[in-house]
């Protein structure tokens, strides 16, 4: 989702309904992910939170065993729920 996050805000259509999708549950749709956040029910709400992240550099890699650091941006999209996402379809 790295690609998404590239622009200020949601933009595309497909991002809403990917998001709808998962508080639908929709088994096609969590398959897309690596890893299932959500494997025993669709969450109730969702939020897409965006983050910079930097390389560490050498002597924090020795010292803390992290890749990266990162620092909050904002956020992305939400928080939704399925019945906000259909009240914003209405209007």
């Amino acid at each position: 989702m790295w690609f998404a996050a590239m622009t200020p805000r949601p933009r595309r259509e497909w991002f809403p309904r990917f998001i709808e999708q998962l508080l639908t549950g929709n088994e096609e749709t969590r398959q897309l992910l690596a890893e299932d956040p959500f494997p025993d029910e669709p969450p109730t709400h969702i939020r897409v939170r965006r983050y910079r992240y930097e390389y560490t550099t050498v002597d924090e890699r020795r010292e803390t065993g992290e890749w990266w650091r990162r620092e909050f941006v904002n956020d992305y999209y939400g928080p939704v729920s399925l019945n906000s996402l259909h009240r914003s379809r209405l209007f």
